[in-house]
């Protein structure tokens, strides 16, 4: 499928996560709070971030940077330590917990 909006309109889902995850991560977070907050348009452009949503988090990495984004979004911390490290077996951990796993 391919990106219906913005910056990267034309480009297929599976460019967008390769080549600009920071953008893809901060959109998704953004479409997921929207989603949260009520928002239930059934409009074309929204159907399009409701599947590259759905795409994106077939990937644990993809995933795991949506949801550190949320963090931030929803009043996280913007603290580095605080941030998912989002790869291997760490994904789900903070770079602080790692840190003091030694």
């Amino acid at each position: 499928m391919e990106v219906q909006f913005g910056l990267y309109r034309g480009h297929t889902f599976q460019w967008l996560l390769t080549h600009d995850l920071g953008y893809t991560a901060g959109l998704l977070a953004s479409h997921v709070a929207e989603r949260e907050a009520g928002h239930s348009s059934s409009s074309p452009l929204l159907c399009n971030k409701d599947a590259l949503l759905e795409y994106a988090q077939l990937f644990d990495e993809v995933a795991a940077a949506i949801v550190d984004k949320r963090r931030t979004l929803i009043g996280g911390t913007d603290s580095e330590g605080d941030r998912l490290v989002g790869f291997s077996e760490y994904r789900s951990v903070t770079y602080r917990e790692l840190y003091e796993q030694r």
